[in-house]
C-alpha cells in the first residue's frame, strides 16, 4: 500500500471520526438535557417532600418542648386547685410545707425553680435549683402588674427569656378544690432550657438540637440547603415576655431524599446515554453509505485540484440530491477560484506597497521599518548606516492651538521638505507623530553632521502652515553611526534605535533645535549605559553634537 492510498485512508477516518464523535456529542448533549430536565422538573419535587420531612422533624422538636411547658402547666394546675395549697397560702395550714415541700421538690419534680405567690404579690414559698434566682422571678414580693399575674386564664404555659436565659414555664392560679372561693394568688413552675433537656431533646430526636437567642424573624421556620449531603433547619418560638427576641431551634440534618433523588437521575441518565451510543451506531451505518464515503471521495478530489490547478479533477457523479449538488457546487468553484488567483495576486502585490506607505505624509511607515528596513539593509551590501531620529519641537502646541488639520499640513509639509533634503536611496519613515527615522548608508561621522546641520537649518528657514497662520519650525536630531552585521534582525535595528532615540532626547534637553550623535562603529554597540560609559572614557564612541542655535 503506497502513501497516497495511506494518506486518503487516513484522511476518510478522520471524516468518519469527526461524524461518530459529533453523534456521539449529540446523544450526550441529549442526555444531558434530559438530566437537566429532571433536575429541574422531578428534582423540584423531591425538594420539596425533603423540606416537609424537615419542616416536620424540627416540628416535632418544636413540640417537645412545647409538651414540656404544658407538663409544667398540668403539673402547677395539680398542685394549685389543692385545698391544702389554697389554705398554706392563705396560711391556715402552717403544716403543709413539712409536709408536702423539701429540700428536694424542685429536682424531684424535674424543675428548676418553683413559687408560691400570694395575690398581693408576696412570695409564700420558693425554691430554686442550686439557689439561681433569676431577675425576672423575685424571690421576696412580686410587683402588682407582673406577666405572671395578671394574666386572665386561670393556666397558662409558654416561654420566658431572663438574664439567666429561656425558661420554660407553667403557671396556675390558686383556688380551693369546690371553687367557690377567690382565688388566693398563683403557682409558677419553671425549667430552664439548659443542657440537661437539650440532652433529653436529643435522646428523643435523633437531629441534635441547638437553642439560641435572636431577633424575631418575619418567619416561623426556615431551611437552608447547605450543600448536597446536609440541610441547616431554624424554628421560632416566641418569648412571652418579648417581642424583639425569640428563641431559635436550629437542626443540621442530612438530606436523604435529595441523595435518591439524585441515584435515579444518575441511573436515567447512563440508561439513556447507553441506548443512545446504540442508536448512534445505527445512523453512522446509514451515514457512511450514503454521505461519509462520497464526501471522502471530493475531498480527495479537492486536493487533487489544489495541486494540478485543473477543475477536471472534479467528477461529476449522477446523484441529484444535495451530494450531487455539492459536486457540481466544487467543480463551479474550482473555475472562479482559478479566474480570481491572478487577480488576488496583483492586487495583494498593490495593496502591500500601499501597507508600507504612510497615508497622511506618503514616506515609509513603522510596518515598513518592521518588515522591509532589516532585509534592505542586510542585503545591501553596505557595512556602515546611520540612524537619524528627527522629531518636530513642539509640536502638540500646534495641535492644541490651532487644531488637528493644521497639525497634519505641518505634518505633509516637513515631509515633502524631508525629502528634498536627503538622497534619493535614503530611506524616509515616518516613526509615529511627528516623530521620523532617516536610514542613511555610507555616511561618515561629518557628512552625518552636515545632513543633520542641513535638515536642521532648512526646517528653521522654512514657513510652514497657512497664509491666515505662517508658522516657524525647528527641529531636534539624534543619530547613530554603527556597523551593518551579517546577524542583522528587527530586535538589532529597535536596539540601533533606542540609541538614536537616547540621541534626540539628549538634544531635546539641550534646548531643542540642535542634534545630537553617536559614532560606534569602532566597536559593538553597549547593551545598557553603563557599557557605554565606559566605551566613552576608552575613546571607543565618539559624541557628536550641535548646540541650539543662537
Amino acid at each position: 500500500m503506497n502513501s497516497s492510498v495511506l494518506t486518503r485512508l487516513r484522511e476518510a477516518m478522520q471524516i468518519r471520526t469527526k461524524v461518530v464523535f459529533s453523534l456521539i456529542v449529540l446523544i450526550c448533549l441529549l442526555s444531558a438535557g434530559l438530566k437537566v430536565i429532571l433536575y429541574q422538573v422531578v428534582k423540584p419535587e423531591f425538594e420539596q417532600l425533603e423540606k416537609a420531612q424537615f419542616t416536620e422533624n424540627i416540628g416535632h422538636t418544636r413540640n417537645l418542648l412545647i409538651q414540656e411547658s404544658k407538663r409544667l402547666e398540668t403539673l402547677a394546675y395539680d398542685w394549685g386547685v389543692w385545698d391544702q395549697t389554697y389554705a398554706f397560702v392563705s396560711g391556715s395550714n402552717p403544716g403543709f410545707e413539712q409536709s408536702n415541700l423539701s429540700e428536694t421538690t424542685v429536682e424531684n419534680l424535674t424543675i428548676n425553680q418553683m413559687f408560691f405567690v400570694n395575690q398581693q404579690g408576696k412570695v409564700i414559698w420558693s425554691q430554686s435549683h442550686n439557689n439561681e434566682f433569676t431577675g425576672f422571678m423575685p424571690d421576696q414580693l412580686w410587683p402588682d402588674n407582673h406577666l405572671l399575674l395578671n394574666q386572665e386564664s386561670l393556666t397558662s404555659s409558654g416561654l420566658l427569656l431572663t438574664r439567666s436565659g429561656p425558661y420554660l414555664f407553667g403557671r396556675s392560679a390558686i383556688t380551693d378544690g369546690d371553687d367557690d372561693q377567690p382565688r388566693n394568688g398563683a403557682l409558677i413552675l419553671l425549667r430552664k432550657l439548659d443542657t440537661a433537656l437539650l440532652d433529653l431533646l436529643e435522646t428523643l430526636n435523633e437531629h441534635p438540637t441547638t437553642l439560641t437567642v435572636s431577633d424575631t424573624p418575619q418567619w416561623d421556620t426556615q431551611i437552608e440547603l447547605i450543600s448536597e449531603k446536609e440541610a441547616l433547619i431554624t424554628a421560632v418560638l416566641p418569648f412571652e415576655n418579648s417581642d424583639a427576641l425569640s428563641l431559635f431551634l436550629q437542626q443540621q440534618q442530612s438530606r436523604k431524599i435529595n441523595h435518591q433523588a439524585s441515584d435515579t437521575i444518575t441511573t436515567v441518565f447512563l440508561s439513556t446515554l447507553v441506548m443512545g451510543l446504540i442508536v448512534t451506531l445505527m445512523v453512522y451505518l446509514f451515514l457512511r453509505q450514503h454521505i461519509l464515503i462520497p464526501i471522502g471521495r471530493l475531498n480527495r478530489e479537492a486536493e487533487e485540484f489544489g495541486h494540478n490547478q485543473n477543475v477536471d479533477c472534479f467528477s461529476l457523479p449522477p446523484r441529484d440530491d444535495e451530494i450531487g449538488i455539492l459536486f457540481r457546487t466544487f467543480r463551479q468553484m474550482a473555475e472562479k477560484i482559478l479566474n480570481y488567483q491572478s487577480n488576488l495576486v496583483k492586487e495583494k502585490q498593490s495593496l502591500e506597497q500601499a501597507s508600507m506607505t504612510d497615508q497622511l505624509t506618503g514616506l515609509f511607515n513603522r510596518r515598513y521599518l518592521d518588515q522591509s528596513l532589516p532585509d534592505q539593509i542586510r542585503f545591501s551590501g553596505i557595512s556602515e548606516w546611520t540612524f537619524v531620529m528627527l522629531d518636530l519641537d513642539h509640536f502638540k502646541q500646534i495641535n492644541d492651538k490651532f487644531g488637528h488639520d493644521m497639525g497634519d499640513l505641518v505634518l505633509e509639509q516637513f515631509s515633502q521638505l524631508l525629502s528634498t533634503l536627503v538622497r534619493e536611496h535614503d530611506h524616509c519613515i515616518r516613526y509615529g507623530g511627528e516623530e521620523f527615522l532617516l536610514a542613511m548608508p555610507e555616511l561618515s561621522d561629518i557628512a552625518a553632521g552636515e545632513c543633520c546641520e542641513r535638515i536642521r537649518i532648512a526646517v528653521a528657514n522654512h514657513q510652514f502652515g497657512s497664509a491666515e497662520h505662517p508658522l516657524q519650525m525647528t527641529i531636534s536630531q539624534g543619530f547613530i553611526l554603527f556597523t551593518r552585521y551579517e546577524n542583522l534582525n528587527l530586535a538589532r535595528i529597535e536596539h540601533y534605535l533606542s540609541y538614536a532615540d537616547t540621541a534626540l532626547y539628549a538634544a531635546k534637553h539641550n534646548g531643542r533645535n540642535c542634534w545630537v550623535g553617536i559614532d560606534a562603529r569602532r566597536s559593538e554597540l553597549p547593551t545598557d549605559h553603563i557599557e557605554m560609559l565606559q566605551q566613552l572614557e576608552q575613546g571607543q564612541i565618539t559624541i557628536l553634537q550641535r548646540d541650539t542655535a543662537s
